[in-house]
């Protein structure tokens, strides 16, 4: 995986606290609504971040769902990017090997120095640099 991708599923994950953060504030009747909206948004944020932005998919329709029965963040930034890769190559299939090896190279990214100094650098943008 590249650094590319590895920073993607940062910056998803920091999208994905301060979406969750946002949604304790709403009625719990809105949530499947708002998960699905958000859910959709981050999609194509995945493709907006790639080279082929104009050619996103439609969004599975089980992805919402999934994002919003996932207690970590990282782990649903994963699985978005996961399901991204594989819809894109025609291999469904793959979704759980495929966020198995994206887990594994953000752990590895974020034991880097520049994975460490990306990671401070999004969270600080997510706390408006109030830390």
């Amino acid at each position: 995986m590249s650094v590319d991708l590895a920073v993607v599923v940062l910056e998803l994950e920091a999208d994905l606290v301060e979406f969750r953060t946002a949604l304790r504030q709403r009625d719990p009747g809105e949530h499947a609504d708002l998960w699905k909206r958000e859910s959709k948004r981050l999609w194509f944020k995945v493709f907006q971040m790639s080279q082929n932005w104009r050619d996103a998919p439609p969004i599975p329709s089980e992805v919402a769902r999934e994002l919003a029965g996932m207690s970590s963040p990282r782990q649903a930034a994963i699985r978005m990017i996961a399901s991204a890769l594989t819809t894109v190559s025609g291999e469904p299939d793959r979704l759980e090997a495929e966020a198995d090896r994206l887990e594994r190279s953000v752990g590895r990214f974020l034991d880097t120095p520049e994975g460490q100094a990306r990671k401070a650098h999004i969270e600080r943008d997510l706390t408006g640099g109030l830390e």
